[in-house]
């Protein structure tokens, strides 16, 4: 079945509307005309639903801006047709020049011209808008291409610096253990011993974060979600970040739940070891991180609180933004390269999940994961 060409006829004389009525129902255009009789009602009828052409008297008071109107991105890129009865149609060049297709003298408007005339300008609106629709893909396209460069060029920034330092430190720790093993003050060996760990630990962190981050893009794969035990999840991180806890002297509390989510298994798993590492990091001995789960609509809502240092309105606003990366240091010193709640943020993208966090500084902090419910 041929697609009907939607035509809005705007003309305040109602014999010369129906002039044009007639000669279309004269050609064999499979049509639907809408007619207006005046420049308000032809808006409200373009706002109501999009034409293919538009035919529209050029005597019209306000036809220039009323044009305007109709072939701008708001108006939906209409294409305007202009209807003339002067001889020297000064109206119909000016409509032209300010974005008409085409024009007809209402003495020419017998329907085999009248039916040409709606197929151009159909045609011509078809091109213009898939055009459009081009360059705004490529624009995307290449916003993404920026984005993408931004992030390889701070990425590339992040591992010239962060990485440095710990390897610095390794190496100068190692030397010192080097010199003093025929010998020497085995509490300043074990001492030196510690920091060159730490700063072993700290280069393996960045590596793993950046080796994630890196095979997330690379690999640029859809999820394969399933059924998870929510309950489950909080035990396997809870095991696996007991001892870092421990050493800090920050207790791990998962309350139990009948909760399950539709997710990837393995993300969930890496966001929510990064949000639990995150607050064992700013949480001073003594303190506590709570997991816990409640539903909210279809959603399970997976939460990581501390009762750590907190944070300010401004650090709370960009804490997911790459560009405004910021490390600090933790309650006991602990360096970071700032890439573990930007992986949290990915990961979140890409299994169709969401991140909120709530902070008070001096309070606490409590990140939110936003789980599809099972």
């Amino acid at each position: 079945m041929p697609t009907l060409t939607r035509i809005l006829l705007i003309d305040e004389d109602g014999r010369q509307r129906a002039t044009v009525a007639t000669a279309l129902a004269g050609s064999n255009l499979k049509y639907t005309l809408v007619e207006a009789d005046g420049a308000e009602a032809g808006v409200a009828e373009a706002e109501r639903q999009s034409f293919d052409c538009v035919l529209l008297d050029s005597d019209l008071a306000g036809a220039a801006d009323l044009l305007g109107r109709f072939i701008s991105p708001e108006g939906g890129r209409q294409a305007v047709v202009a209807l003339t009865d002067r001889a020297d149609h000064d109206n119909t060049a000016a409509l032209l020049r300010a974005g008409a297709v085409d024009w007809l003298s209402r003495a020419e408007t017998d329907p085999h011209t009248l039916a040409r005339a709606i197929r151009y300008a159909r045609a011509r609106r078809a091109f213009v808008l898939e055009l459009q629709a081009a360059r705004d893909d490529a624009e995307e396209k290449s916003r993404a291409l920026d984005r993408l460069n931004r992030q390889k060029t701070l990425i590339l920034s992040i591992i010239a610096h962060d990485l440095r330092n710990p390897f610095q430190v390794m190496l100068g720790m190692s030397q010192l253990l080097v010199d003093s093993a025929g010998g020497g003050d085995s509490a300043v060996i074990a001492r030196r011993a510690g920091i060159a760990h730490e700063a072993a630990s700290q280069a393996h962190g960045l590596l793993e974060s950046l080796v994630s981050w890196a095979s997330l893009y690379m690999e640029a794969r859809v999820a394969e979600t399933s059924a998870i035990s929510v309950d489950e999840l909080f035990q396997n991180c809870a095991n696996a970040m007991r001892a870092r806890a421990e050493h800090k002297g920050v207790s791990i509390e998962t309350r139990p739940t009948e909760a399950k989510a539709i997710t990837q298994p393995d993300a969930a798993a890496a966001i929510l070891r990064n949000l639990v590492a995150n607050a064992l990091k700013f949480t001073p001995s003594g303190g506590q991180v709570t997991l816990s789960a409640t539903r909210r609509g279809d959603r399970i809502v997976i939460s990581v609180a501390d009762t750590g240092v907190g944070m300010s309105e401004a650090q709370t606003a960009s804490l997911f933004q790459l560009e405004r990366r910021s490390t600090s240091a933790g309650t006991d010193g602990e360096c970071g390269a700032g890439l573990g709640l930007l992986l949290c943020r990915d990961l979140a993208e890409w299994i169709d999940a969401t991140l909120e966090v709530e902070s008070q500084l001096g309070v606490g902090a409590t990140f939110r994961l936003l789980l599809p419910s099972a």
